[in-house]
This record gives C-alpha cells, structure tokens and sequence, in this order.
C-alpha cells in the first residue's frame, strides 16, 4: 500500500466514524473560548468603548455576563 493510498484510506475511515467531524467541533469551540478570553483582556485593559449614548456596549455586556457567570472579579 502506497502512502497516498494510506492517507486516502485513513482519511475515509475518520470521516466514517465522525472523527473528522469531531475534531473540526473541537476546532470551533477552541476558537470561541479564545475569542471570550481576548473579550475579557480588552474589558480588563478597558479597550472595550462605551457606545456614543454613554450605555455599555454589547461585548462589554456580553463579557460582563461571562463574569457573572463564571464568578470572575472585575479588576478595579
């Protein structure tokens, strides 16, 4: 058996059992959390700016429900 013929078999077989799958969900959820952690660095830094009517922005909301919920203190 080839290496090309190999991969190609290995490939089929992880996409049959959902491996592939699997592995682009872990992708995706590893690509959040890192998002929400650079979300609470930029309200930590105070880089995430008011909107013009003075009111929280979204993300800061956002963020700040993630404080919330995972009982994470605001630096002062």
């Amino acid at each position: 058996m080839s290496e090309k013929q190999f991969i190609r078999k290995s490939l089929s077989l992880w996409i049959k059992r959902g491996v592939l799958q699997q592995l682009i969900q872990i992708a995706r959820n590893v690509k959040n959390i890192l998002a929400v952690t650079d979300q609470h660095k930029q309200l930590w830094q105070g880089s995430i700016t008011k909107s013009r009517d003075g009111q929280r922005s979204r993300d800061e909301l956002i963020v700040l429900g993630v404080l919330e919920d995972t009982n994470i203190q605001r630096p002062k």
